[in-house]
């Protein structure tokens, strides 16, 4: 196995965090298109999945 650089962990409750604080005008900015998306990603987020 070829490893080129360090694991990265990424901390999931920052993630989880900043998906649910997020308006539907600033998520079509980073790329989420539809509300529903958002919606889905919100719920997930609110599961801790």
């Amino acid at each position: 196995m070829d490893v080129k650089k360090a694991q990265e962990f990424i901390n999931e409750k920052l993630v989880y965090d900043f998906i649910l604080k997020l308006s539907p005008e600033r998520a079509r900015e980073i790329g989420i298109e539809h509300r529903s998306a958002l919606a889905y990603l919100k719920k997930k987020a609110k599961m801790g999945n």
